[in-house]
């Protein structure tokens, strides 16, 4: 019995430290009730990284009950932005190019077959009556992702597609990272 509560309490433990956390009882500023979150601006190359880190910090606020979402600037307190600093994919595995029968010579090309996604975020906190910064924070999140599972290693729909899963996790993280550090800043 003594064992099996020893398993049930190391399993507890690990499962604290792999990015799941319960949301403490914190509360939004002084007066501010309603937040407007406009669509993120992308200062980087990619496209369309904007819309998922929008999507996911609407979906912190209205999962999280402690401020209601407005529609628009109009109708908010204050307006929750971001903006999508960077990102990069780095190759994190490099395996040698096959072999390529009537070819001569050494090859000393390799091929990248995992990446490691970087996205840094800025998010800010503005009353709409003051235009007071409430708060700010700069955020980085990492994700890997395979570059696909052709015969040559690389495949590049199956990359875009791995790495878009990658963008989203990182969105979904730092989203939550975001709202969770907002309330309990004040």
């Amino acid at each position: 019995l003594m064992e099996r509560a020893a398993l049930v309490l190391l399993a507890c433990i690990a499962a604290s430290g792999c990015g799941y956390h319960v949301r403490a009882d914190s509360k939004p500023p002084a007066g501010i009730r309603t937040v407007a979150v406009p669509t993120f601006h992308n200062k980087t190359y990619e496209p369309g990284l904007e819309l998922s880190f929008t999507d996911r910090l609407r979906g912190e606020l209205a999962r999280g009950g402690s401020l209601q979402l407005a529609l628009d600037t109009k109708h908010a307190d204050a307006v929750l932005s971001g903006e999508v600093l960077s990102f990069r994919a780095v190759p994190t595995v490099l395996v040698p190019l096959p072999s390529v029968p009537g070819t001569s010579g050494k090859q000393d090309r390799r091929l990248p077959t995992r990446y490691r996604a970087i996205v840094e975020v800025r998010v800010a906190l503005v009353s709409v009556a003051t235009g007071e910064v409430l708060w700010e924070d700069r955020l980085e999140g990492t994700e890997e992702y395979d570059a696909g599972q052709a015969p040559e290693g690389f495949e590049p729909l199956a990359r875009e597609a791995q790495q878009q899963a990658a963008i989203s996790a990182i969105a979904a993280d730092l989203m939550r990272e975001a709202y969770d550090r907002m309330l309990t800043d004040f």
